[in-house]
């Protein structure tokens, strides 16, 4: 019997106070925590809540990646109601700067993390605590990726290809294709949570934690083509890592030249996707790209 492959998400977003007309702290406005979020009634696709922070999270039921975005659609569009119901509305954006008084209310608005980061290109190895002293008033949302594929034990899939390879090659054969990931959408929470290669293993495979979740807001806006392109790339990674056999993909992963893969995904010097579609290493990605997919066959 094949593997049934499924695609689910976690994405946060800050919420806007619709009499105040700013953005505010979700804490206390909502219910619900990462151990016991709350269902959305009637949700025809399984549509939970949570405050995370000061954000709201979103999840959802997982589906096959051909259903995925629809579905996350629907996941943005009933938390919008439920949010409409408490006089609050989402609210665009990764970053926001706080009041300080604002926050101190709430406990919760000064904890951050909640389990550990690995980095991939580290070899899996835990990313450093990040610093809440750094970030100061400010708070970011993700929209973080989870993808089953089937495993071996914790750190490799069933033909023994790490989870660390898998997540670096998405970085290179999917993150590095979205116009979404540069400065311009990263911003300042680039340095602390839009890292390249930051995942977490999982029972069911990995969470890729680095994205944005400018997929789910341009997919609820109307299908914009990089969130199809960008999650539709990710699965197909994540496919071909756990269908080929591992030497056929430790053979493509020894094609990429990791150095430029690093320079490339770098926004630090507030690089744009222009600059780095121009380059020619971006060209030869896409090729391995297309012949990767293409050795892979249609996904599932």
């Amino acid at each position: 019997m094949a593997f049934a492959y499924k695609v689910g998400h976690d994405c946060e977003f800050f919420v806007l106070d619709s009499n105040r007309g700013h953005i505010v702290p979700v804490c206390g406005k909502l219910g619900g925590t990462k151990k016991r979020p709350l269902p959305v009634e009637g949700s025809r696709v399984g549509t939970t809540y949570q405050e995370d922070g000061v954000a709201c999270e979103i999840g959802m039921d997982p589906t096959s990646v051909h259903d995925f975005l629809p579905a996350a659609s629907q996941s943005f569009f009933d938390m919008q109601t439920v949010l409409a119901s408490r006089q609050l509305q989402v609210a665009g954006g990764v970053s926001n700067t706080f009041k300080l008084e604002d926050l101190k209310l709430h406990p919760q608005a000064l904890v951050i993390g909640c389990s550990p980061d690995y980095s991939a290109h580290d070899r899996g190895m835990k990313r450093s605590n990040l610093n809440i002293e750094a970030m100061g008033t400010r708070r970011f949302t993700g929209g973080h990726l989870h993808f089953s594929c089937p495993l071996k034990d914790r750190e490799r899939l069933a033909n023994d290809t790490p989870i660390w390879a898998v997540v670096q090659m998405m970085d290179a054969l999917a993150l590095m294709f979205s116009s979404r990931y540069s400065w311009e959408y990263q911003g300042e929470r680039y340095e602390f949570y839009g890292l390249p290669g930051l995942y977490r293993p999982k029972p069911y495979g990995l969470e890729y934690r680095t994205p944005t979740n400018y997929w789910l807001w341009d997919s609820a806006g109307g299908g914009n083509k990089d969130a199809t392109d960008f999650v539709n790339n990710c699965a197909s990674v994540v496919q071909a890592c756990s269908e080929l056999s591992g030497d056929v993909v430790r053979g493509y992963y020894e094609r990429i030249d990791w150095d430029s893969v690093k320079r490339l995904l770098d926004l630090s010097g507030k690089r744009s996707f222009k600059q780095r579609a121009a380059t020619p290493e971006y060209a030869r990605l896409f090729e391995l790209k297309e012949e990767m997919a293409l050795e892979l066959g249609e996904l599932r």
